[in-house]
């Protein structure tokens, strides 16, 4: 299996903890608002 380059690894890692803020965020119903604003600024992609 290849290695994989610095980026690869950071992209994962970025899309992990990505995936853990957006499961905090949306747990919490008073951060409805606070979600939208959330995947605004990250482009809609969690």
């Amino acid at each position: 299996m290849a290695k994989k380059t610095a980026y690869e690894r950071y992209s994962e890692e970025g899309k992990k903890k990505l995936g853990e803020r957006a499961n905090k965020y949306c747990s919490d119903p008073l951060n409805q608002q606070s979600l939208i604003g959330f995947f605004a600024k990250t482009g809609g992609n969690p």
